[in-house]
């Protein structure tokens, strides 16, 4: 399921941009490595998973170098900035510290061999970060990414999770343009969430919605990828979710109990 969901949404994404949105010249593509693609046993889930975290390392490897191919045969320069996300960490602590989480993560090994493999080939350029923040510009317009788990989130019935976003980004502004790290827009995933703004971008989840999301009163989502586009001025004119088109089994649906 999860190599299918993912090469349809790439074979998308390059259709949608190469032959949809075919006036437009590009230079290149970026291809964000957002984390949580290693499940541990850290969140009681291992009895659901079909591989152990040696397998899912050697599974998503290959899939990630699949990936990256199809990018570049069709866009020639690709970037991938990489973060790890919680999932895939090695330590029980939930919030690692940031000047070695990296380092403590599954992911890291991952990224290690996909980078290993495009090594020789300079139109492919992997970024990691110890810290995993990654500031990186396109056309002008500057992005902070980071996987999400750090950011804090207060739930609201009507708001939802976006009060929580603004005052993290708020935050982050602050600190990084003190040390020099400005940035005009926020990058993270961990919500299963597709949300673009001016100033953040929530990215989508190829799992969808699962117990996590539903725990934090989130909306329900279906599986899916964020993709924008940046023109050479810097602003982002095009922006939207892809979906997974997955072909399933129909299931019968089940019979409920109703009390009279």
């Amino acid at each position: 399921i999860a190599k299918e969901r993912v090469f349809q949404l790439v074979d998308d994404f390059i259709d949608m941009y190469i032959n949809k949105l075919s006036n437009y010249n590009y230079k290149g593509c970026v291809c964000i490595f957002g984390g949580d693609m290693i499940e541990n046993a850290m969140h009681g889930t291992e009895e659901v998973n079909d591989l152990t975290v040696v397998n899912q390392v050697i599974e998503t490897t290959s899939i990630l170098i699949e990936i990256v191919k199809r990018l570049e045969s069709s866009f020639s320069n690709v970037f991938i900035p990489s973060v790890s996300g919680n999932h895939g960490r090695l330590i029980a602590d939930k919030y690692v510290k940031n000047n070695n989480r990296l380092d403590h993560s599954l992911e890291k090994i991952v990224y290690h061999y996909v980078g290993l493999h495009f090594k020789d080939n300079d139109k492919i350029n992997l970024h990691t970060s110890p810290s995993d923040i990654i500031h990186f510009g396109i056309n002008g317009l500057k992005f902070r990414l980071e996987h999400g788990d750090n950011i804090k989130f207060t739930g609201q019935a009507i708001s939802g999770p976006l009060n929580s976003w603004e005052r993290a980004r708020l935050k982050r502004v602050g600190t990084d343009s003190a040390t020099g790290n400005h940035f005009d827009v926020l990058i993270f995933g961990h919500f299963h969430q597709h949300l673009i703004s001016n100033k953040i971008i929530a990215m989508d989840s190829t799992k969808g919605y699962d117990t996590y999301v539903m725990s934090m009163a989130l909306p329900f989502s279906l599986p899916g990828s964020t993709t924008f586009a940046v023109n050479s001025r810097g602003e982002i004119i095009f922006a939207t979710n892809l979906k997974c088109r997955v072909k399933t089994k129909t299931k019968k649906p089940e019979k409920s109990i109703e009390l009279f």
